[in-house]
């Protein structure tokens, strides 16, 4: 009898509720963030711009059912964090995308 190939298991499914992306960062990290949003319109372009784009972000990511922490793009903006020295270290922003998701985290 001809042997059936199996397909491989599919990948595990790493989105998380936007809540549990918040829920993942610390206040201090939280607050850094809601702070780094502010627009100053006394700032030089570059910081409105940087401001902006924090902005931009967030809302992205609030009018989003899901966080997809394999996303790249999700990837590439927790990283920028690091930049924006709103997250400490490219280990912290590794530690918020890469800690295994729990149940509690899935959207329902």
């Amino acid at each position: 009898p001809p042997v059936q190939d199996t397909p491989p298991p599919l990948p595990p499914d790493r989105r998380i509720t936007v809540a549990a992306l918040w829920k993942r960062a610390t206040m201090q990290e939280l607050i850094t963030l809601d702070l780094a949003s502010i627009d100053n319109p006394s700032a030089t372009l570059q910081q409105r711009q940087f401001a902006a784009g924090i902005r931009v972000w967030k809302s992205i990511v609030q009018a989003s059912d899901a966080f997809d922490l394999d996303d790249t793009s999700n990837r590439a903006g927790i990283m920028a964090l690091v930049g924006y020295n709103v997250l400490a270290s490219d280990a912290r922003a590794l530690e918020i995308l890469d800690t295994p998701v729990s149940d509690a985290e899935r959207p329902a």
